[in-house]
Order: structure tokens, then C-alpha cells, then sequence
């Protein structure tokens, strides 16, 4: 009998949901038996794609970006501090769950409280590295407690760069999967382009209204078809047009992929599992992270060092010039995405002792 699953998600834009609806996904269709943990967004993210799984709540982070994104990483040091009761009960949903669901592995997609020493446990996350410091050596002492690390990558990935790098003893129980979600998840042809530009966002608030208000002024002056993905969890499938822009509040996975195999030219954040989406596509890609955001900000970083990007900051974001620049840069048909199966992978787990 296959093992039963306890996956915990990360709730931060759609990313992590997104690549955990694919694993998922994937270990459904072998048998095995799937609950899902999470909170907030994520969580109606992943009810709506995953209806037939177990579903637990998690306590809320809450967490909200500075508008002053100089202030961010000083910030999130504030708030990890404030929010550690909350990773307390988070602790002990998660215990409360193992001993009631009896588990037979525990995924943790950054989430590194959602943990148990009663059954074997893997964490998945693209941030083997963190800045700053203290909140790195912070993570690298919570990965250490996990039998198993899985990198959404592979290995030399030319995306996040020393972000998924791992060093010394880790490399011991660290598995580059390949990129997920990816659009070869979808049964989608890579199909003709009706869109000029696709700009797709997620993300915490207000950094997100702020980059719509961005990218729809900037589609105005473009004679071209465009469309938005406005990335609104509890807003419609149904589309609406906004000048020559087709506007979708929310899209399934399944609705991003076909588009973006439809476009021409992606914009928007750098996070590591919208990118993952593109890899293998004809398409170029205009990114602008988000403000302090270091993870964002190194993907973006390393895409344009790989000429892989455009890269942008948020305060001079310039449409116009960005697509003056793409000539220069490669399609994200580049990058050649070696998988691993997933259903496999867990028979190589086995309780180990903890480094």
C-alpha cells in the first residue's frame, strides 16, 4: 500500500500552493492517499484545485509588506520575533494532525514548524540560502531537523543562482526534483501566439495592487494584445477586457499555462515557481521583484547574469525600454527541466537520524 502524505503549505503569493498542487497531483494519481495543510490564500488556492483531498487549517501569518521596501528585511526580523507563538500552535496543529490522520510522511513546503519527529519528514523550498544572515543561519538550523530536502530545481540552476545552492553536510539528503510546477504538468500543446505580453501576479499586499496599477498603465501604450492575470483568490475565472487587455482575476493552473504558451513575452514578479511555470517555453521574460524581497531579487539578479531576464526594479519600471532590450536575451526554452518522480523519490525515505 502506497504511504499516505501530510503536505504543509506555505501561504506567500501562489507559488508554493502551485507546486505542491503538481506533487499532489502527481502522488494521487499513484495511489497514495494526500492532506493538505495551510492557511489564507493558499489554502482556497489549493480547495479549488484539490477538492478530493483532507484539508487542515493552519494559524495565519498574516504577514504584509512594508510600503517602504528599504524597511522590509528589518522588518520580517520584527515579525519572525512577534510570530513565534504563532509557530507554536502551528507545532501543535501539526502534532494534533499526525496523531489523528497517522501520516506515513510529512512534506513541509517552507513551512520549517510543520514538523514531526514521529514520522519522516521532507522540506521542499527554492531558499536554501536567506538573506540576512541571521534569518539564513536561523533556516539552515530548521532544515536541519527534516530527513529529506527538496530542491524544485535542478541542479546548476541558472534561475535563483546561490539560492539553491546547498554546501557541507546538506548535500547528504538533498534531491534536485527538476522545476514544478512546470507546463509540461498540463496537457497543453505549445500552441500559436495570440498575446503579445502575458503579465501574471501574486504576492502579498499591497506590493501586488501596486504592480497592477504598474503593468495596466504600461499595457495603455501598448497596440498589441495583452493579458492580465490579476492573481485575486476569491475573484472570478470569467474574463473582461480593459482597453486591448483581457483581464482574468484568477486562473486555474491549468488557464496560466495555456496562456503562457500563447504569449510572446512574460511580466511580472521573479518569484522562483512562476518562472519554474515558463522553463521550456518560447517566451521571453520581463521581471520586476518585489521590493526587499531577497529571494526575488536574486532570481531576477541571476536571470539577468544568465541572460535569461530583463530585470527591473519596481520604482524605474519602463515597459518600453525592457522590450527594446529582449534582443538580447534567451527564451526560457533554454533551459533544458529534468524531472524526478516524485512517487519514487518516497521510497528512498526512511527514518533516519537527524544531522
Amino acid at each position: 500500500m502506497n504511504p499516505s502524505v501530510l503536505i504543509c503549505v506555505l501561504n506567500w503569493g501562489y507559488g508554493h500552493a502551485a507546486r505542491c498542487t503538481i506533487i499532489a497531483r502527481q502522488l494521487l494519481s499513484s495511489g497514495h492517499k494526500i492532506y493538505l495543510a495551510s492557511d489564507g490564500d493558499a489554502l482556497k488556492f489549493l480547495q479549488k484545485h484539490l477538492p478530493e483531498c483532507t484539508f487542515i487549517p493552519l494559524p495565519e501569518y498574516k504577514i504584509r509588506y512594508s510600503k517602504s521596501g528599504k524597511w522590509l528585511i528589518l522588518k520580517m526580523i520584527f515579525t519572525f520575533l512577534k510570530m513565534i507563538p504563532t509557530f507554536v500552535k502551528e507545532w501543535m496543529v501539526i502534532q494534533r494532525a499526525v496523531e489523528r490522520y497517522k501520516p506515513d510522511v510529512l512534506i513541509s513546503d517552507t513551512r520549517p514548524y510543520c514538523h514531526s519527529s514521529k514520522v519522516p519528514t521532507i522540506y521542499i523550498t527554492n531558499q536554501v540560502e536567506i538573506r540576512p544572515f541571521t534569518l539564513g543561519f536561523i533556516h539552515r538550523l530548521q532544515i536541519k531537523r527534516f530527513d529529506q530536502v527538496w530542491i524544485p530545481a535542478i541542479e546548476g540552476d541558472p534561475i535563483g543562482g546561490f539560492t539553491t545552492k546547498v554546501f557541507g553536510n546538506l548535500k547528504k539528503k538533498t534531491h534536485y526534483i527538476g522545476y514544478i510546477p512546470n507546463y509540461q504538468d498540463f496537457t497543453i500543446e505549445k500552441k500559436v501566439k495570440k498575446y503579445y505580453i502575458a503579465a501574471i501576479l501574486s504576492g502579498p499586499e499591497p506590493a501586488r495592487t501596486k504592480m497592477e496599477s504598474l503593468v495596466i498603465q504600461a499595457f495603455k501604450k501598448i497596440d498589441k494584445p495583452t493579458v492580465l492575470v490579476r492573481g485575486v483568490a476569491g475573484g472570478s475565472s470569467m474574463p473582461y477586457y480593459e482597453s486591448h487587455t483581457l483581464i482574468f482575476d484568477f486562473l486555474p493552473l491549468e488557464g496560466v499555462a495555456e496562456m503562457l504558451s500563447e504569449s510572446e513575452i512574460y511580466v511580472g514578479r521573479s518569484g522562483f515557481s512562476g518562472i519554474s511555470m515558463m522553463v521550456g517555453l518560447d517566451i521571453k521574460a520581463i521581471v520586476v521583484p518585489t521590493n526587499g524581497q531577497p529571494e526575488q531579487e536574486a532570481n531576477a539578479h541571476h536571470m539577468a547574469l544568465n541572460r535569461l531576464a530583463i530585470a527591473q526594479e519596481e520604482e524605474n519600471f519602463n515597459l518600453a525600454k525592457a522590450l527594446q532590450e529582449l534582443k538580447n536575451i534567451h527564451a526560457l526554452n533554454f533551459i533544458k527541466n529534468k524531472r524526478l518522480e516524485i512517487s519514487e523519490l518516497l521510497k528512498t525515505l526512511v527514518p533516519s537520524k537527524r544531522s
